[in-house]
């Protein structure tokens, strides 16, 4: 076999492997992740653009950006695209409420979910457009289910120890899943 060949041959298996890598990695997330439930803000579930969907807002992130944002505060030197952790308290139904803020999960303490957040913006000026993001901020769902989806008042996270998390669904006001009405 030529060296061409040889290259061309772990070109095609490395373009394979690693989204295998990534989507295993999600699936063991969705599987052994704590469920945590971050409370959403009404938004607007129709997008002309890319039909029905929900745009996810927090109270969590708008908390988390007060904290970065505060004057004199101790993260006062985070800039755009830096990691932040939030540390959340996970109450007895699942809801996570924001505790503190902080830049390495290892400074969590006992009883404490680290939530991985991502800091868009260019702070650390008091005034400055900053803001905290999780990974997805959109959830999708068939045409014509806006108003079922709608009634959404919470986002299940899976988060992993190291504070990554991957979006699993919404939740009702009592906190149930919510499941397509078509299935």
């Amino acid at each position: 076999m030529n060296a061409s060949r040889c290259w061309v041959i772990l070109a095609v298996a490395l373009t394979l492997a690693v989204p295998t890598a990534l989507v295993a990695r999600h699936e063991r997330l969705l599987a052994t992740g704590t469920p945590v439930l971050l409370p959403l803000r009404p938004v607007d579930p129709r997008s002309l653009m890319q039909g029905d969907y929900m745009a996810l807002d927090y109270a969590l992130l708008d908390a988390v950006a007060r904290t970065v944002t505060a004057e004199g505060g101790p993260l006062r030197h985070v800039r755009h695209g830096d990691t932040l952790y939030a540390f959340l308290r996970v109450d007895a139904q699942g809801v996570g409420r924001l505790l503190r803020v902080g830049t390495a999960a290892s400074l969590a303490r006992p009883g404490e979910q680290v939530l991985r957040v991502r800091w868009s913006g260019h702070g650390p000026w008091r005034f400055s457009a900053g803001r905290a993001e999780l990974p997805s901020h959109a959830y999708f769902f068939a045409e014509g289910e806006g108003g079922y989806y709608a009634q959404a008042r919470y986002a299940i996270w899976r988060v992993a120890d190291d504070g990554s998390a991957l979006l699993e669904g919404l939740a009702d006001p009592d906190r149930q899943r919510m499941t397509s009405p078509a299935r």
